[in-house]
């Protein structure tokens, strides 16, 4: 049995609450004699272990027979609430910083990392689990010293490996690695708000002079961006986000028989983030619904292409529903959903439970700028250009020659909306201009 095997024995036990690593009741011959029959079957794993091995198997160890916490009061549920830890990290010798959460439940199980760095839309997430407890703890389990590991996967294809070390107080800690380039990341994570904004007032601050984080891997080569697109007539019309092909070049659209197909731009609306284009391909058109009738609360869907590198080229779809009625600032052009996205969802169509389109999905709350303003992380705070406005553009760039489709469709379950349109929205990608 290896150390993963131990690692996941003790995440999945069902209930530690009776164990007699934790229990204060004396022990009675029947439970000493399990605990023996216990110490026999797990031995020949800690003695087949160097001695590096052996410290870490102790905290796997101990989470099997379920201490909680320092304070050594058991836990007596398998499911712990997840601790979200905020988060920064940046990179040494460029500008980059990145803003997100350490999350963590009980201080020995499995715990992950995300960040995003807004300046460069790029994500970095992964697992960060438990690599060490200091043999000589005093208390046992206590945190102080307490060290693991972390690979993340970045939305540039760039792969961190770092290590993190835990503050005596279980809630916060830092760390620092590097990319497969050797560029040296640190980070911080946890602690009070006044520490964690200090931490990124300094980080911005310190690495605002410094110069840009190079290009990874195809982006390097290419200098290709992404986003998603929808058909919007039957003669090969779609609307992205303006965002998505501003300053490009060459535009293309992935079709779901993976085939390629050149895309020019008829219209641009700079204003409400919208884009018009048309390619020699032909595909049902998706009903976009004029009236304004949102409410909150209803259920909605996102169809898109988030992190191609990281997630691959498969269509993606979320659901959540509307917050609110207006966007930033109470801006009516948009709609607040809850539906998670990411970079790449940017032009896609966000969906009613008819499979009319209601908003395209343009953009999500700044991290950074509420973290400055009001010293917290958002989540799922993300925004739609309403449908009547889409609705307007198509109708004046395309006139009589738009035929709006009229059927309504009933409302349906969601994986059978999906299936009905998913064949109509597209992947786009756009090269550097020249």
């Amino acid at each position: 049995m290896s150390d993963h095997d131990i690692y996941l024995r003790g995440w999945v036990q069902e209930d530690f609450a009776d164990s007699p690593l934790t229990s204060s009741k004396p022990e009675s011959p029947q439970e000493k004699a399990r605990a023996a029959e216990q110490s026999e079957l797990e031995a020949p794993i800690v003695t087949a272990m160097n001695r590096s091995s052996t410290r870490r198997a102790i905290g796997f160890l101990l989470a099997l027979g379920g201490l909680g916490c320092a304070s050594g009061q058991p836990s007596s549920s398998r499911y712990v609430e997840v601790e979200e830890l905020a988060t920064i990290a940046w990179f040494e010798d460029y500008s980059t910083v990145l803003s997100g959460t350490y999350a963590q439940t009980h201080h020995l199980f499995p715990r992950a990392i995300d960040l995003v760095s807004e300046k460069r839309s790029m994500r970095c997430s992964g697992a960060a689990p438990l690599l060490e407890v200091p043999v000589d703890a005093n208390p046992p389990l206590a945190c102080d010293g307490m060290t693991g590991v972390a690979e993340l996967f970045c939305s540039d294809e760039r792969l961190l490996r770092l290590r993190w070390t835990m503050d005596p107080n279980c809630r916060s800690g830092f760390g620092q690695g590097s990319d497969r380039d050797g560029n040296r990341v640190l980070f911080v994570f946890g602690g009070s708000p006044d520490r964690v904004r200090t931490a990124f007032g300094e980080a911005v601050r310190n690495q605002s002079t410094k110069p840009e984080l190079p290009a990874f891997g195809s982006t390097a080569k290419a200098g290709i961006g992404t986003g998603t697109a929808f058909f919007v007539s039957w003669t090969g019309h779609l609307i992205t986000n303006y965002h998505v092909i501003e300053g490009g070049g060459r535009i293309q659209v992935a079709l779901e028989d993976g085939a390629f197909v050149d895309a020019r731009v008829v219209r641009e609306d700079r204003e409400n983030d919208l884009a018009l284009l048309e390619v020699d391909a032909f595909r049902t058109p998706l009903l976009i619904r004029e009236a304004q009738d949102l409410a909150r609360g209803a259920s909605v869907a996102a169809l898109g292409y988030p992190l191609i590198p990281l997630q691959g080229r498969d269509q993606k779809a979320t659901i959540g529903h509307i917050n609110a009625l207006s966007g930033i600032q109470g801006d009516k052009r948009f709609a607040q959903l809850s539906a998670p996205i990411q970079p790449g969802n940017s032009g896609g169509p966000l969906l009613n439970e008819s499979g009319e389109v209601v908003g395209v999905v343009s953009s999500m709350l700044s991290p950074t700028a509420t973290f400055q303003a009001a010293g917290v992380l958002p989540q799922n705070v993300n925004y739609a250009v309403k449908s009547s406005i889409v609705h307007q553009l198509v109708q004046r760039a395309l006139g009589e020659e738009w035929a709006p489709q009229e059927e309504i469709f009933e409302r349906r379950e969601w994986p059978e909306v999906i299936s009905r349109v998913e064949d109509s929205v597209v992947l786009v990608v756009v090269e550097p201009s020249e």
